[in-house]
């Protein structure tokens, strides 16, 4: 299964609760949910409160789950995809939506979709050196443990698919990780930890072009 993220920002004119009402509904439900292809669909609204935390320059990140890199290539072809486009012009800014194809693997917990439960910190990372020397770093079996100790209730990361990285282009972002806390004071608590920096800081990360985002999910699908 593949997984879509995109790079929401709002409209200047727009304050972050009427671009989320809007993202919401109507372009959430129904249209986005009217695209037959999506089996899961989750909308990451950024959390004002902790804007202290966050890096990100997005004001919105939703994710959808497709069967396969095929159904993710050909998602514009769906007959309901026209209309959610259109949509989107009435409240992001278009020229600067950006997409990520990536394939998605449970740390902790499982993948897929969450209980839309908590706060997630949603880690978007650019790599240091090589594809190579990322991917031989980025899977690191004490990632598990890691998250356990910063008292994350569920860890998964993404890995940007290779078909992004195809005629000499690369996607925004090389790789995502995503970790989910019971509240905002619990995730607070642990960015003084030893074990947030191994996990948001490595040396195969790229620290001034790898960005932070917090959300509370919706779980659409």
């Amino acid at each position: 299964m593949i997984k879509t993220i995109a790079l929401l920002t709002k409209l200047p004119e727009l304050s972050l609760a009427e671009f989320d009402a809007h993202w919401h509904r109507p372009h959430g439900d129904p249209l986005t949910l009217a695209i037959s292809v999506i089996r899961h669909a989750v909308q990451n609204a950024r959390l004002a409160e902790a804007d202290d935390l966050i890096t990100a320059p997005y004001h919105g990140i939703p994710e959808v789950w497709l069967d396969d890199a095929e159904s993710a290539l050909k998602l514009q072809q769906d007959p309901a995809y026209a209309e959610a486009e259109a949509d989107q012009v009435h409240f992001m800014d278009i020229p600067k939506l950006r997409f990520l194809l990536t394939a998605e693997e449970a740390v902790d917990g499982h993948a897929g979709p969450g209980d839309a439960t908590g706060v997630k910190v949603i880690r978007l990372i650019r790599r240091a050196a090589s594809l190579a020397e990322f991917d031989a770093a980025w899977r690191d079996p004490a990632d598990a443990d890691r998250g356990r100790a910063l008292g994350a209730t569920r860890h998964v990361r993404s890995r940007s698919i290779p078909e992004t990285y195809a005629a000499g282009q690369e996607p925004e972002f090389d790789a995502v990780r995503e970790l989910w806390f019971p509240d905002l004071a619990a995730l607070r608590a642990a960015t003084a930890r030893e074990e947030w920096r191994a996990l948001f800081e490595p040396s195969y990360v790229d620290p001034n072009s790898s960005v932070t985002y917090v959300a509370t999910e919706r779980r659409l699908r």
